[in-house]
C-alpha cells in the first residue's frame, strides 16, 4: 500500500481503573487482564495509519488469528470491517457510518501451520504479496 513505518508497535499498557478493578475479583476462574494491546503508526505521503492490535484469552494454538477489525475515519466518514474466524467458516460484516453495508459468510477449513509450510515449499515460488507483508510485520516490530 506504499506504508512506511513511522512508529513501530509498543505496549499500551492497562489504565489504572483497569488494573484497580481486576485486583478486586476472585482470582479463581479469571484469567489476569491483558495489556490494552500493541499500538503503531503508518504513514504514507498524504495521511497517517493507527494501527491497534489486541490480543485476547482463548483455547486456540498460541498465535491464531480468531478476529480482524478494521476501522477507517476520511472526511467524516466511517467504514468498519469485522472478519471472524468460526470453525469451518469465515464471516464477514462492514459497516459504513454505522449501517450494515455487508454481511457474508465463506467456507475456509482452519489449516495447521504444518499445512501452509508444505504448501509453499512445494510451490517453490517467491509470492511478493507475502514477502512484503512479512518485511512489514518485522518494521512494525522494530525490526
Amino acid at each position: 500500500l506504499g506504508m512506511t513505518v513511522d512508529r513501530p508497535l509498543v505496549t499500551t499498557e492497562l489504565t489504572k481503573s483497569a488494573v484497580r478493578a481486576s485486583a478486586g475479583r476472585s482470582s479463581v476462574g479469571v484469567a489476569p487482564p491483558l495489556h490494552r494491546g500493541l499500538t503503531a503508526h503508518l504513514r504514507t505521503p498524504k495521511s497517517e495509519v493507527a494501527v491497534v492490535i489486541r490480543p485476547v484469552v482463548s483455547k486456540m494454538p498460541s498465535g491464531t488469528t480468531l478476529r480482524v477489525e478494521l476501522l477507517a475515519e476520511r472526511r467524516g466518514s466511517e467504514l468498519r470491517a469485522d472478519v471472524t474466524a468460526e470453525a469451518e467458516t469465515v464471516h464477514v460484516r462492514v459497516w459504513q457510518d454505522g449501517v450494515e453495508a455487508l454481511e457474508r459468510v465463506f467456507l475456509a477449513a482452519r489449516r495447521t501451520e504444518a499445512d501452509l509450510l508444505g504448501d509453499a515449499l512445494e510451490s517453490g515460488r517467491s509470492e511478493p504479496i507475502t514477502r512484503d507483508a512479512i518485511r512489514m510485520a518485522a518494521m512494525l516490530a522494530g525490526g
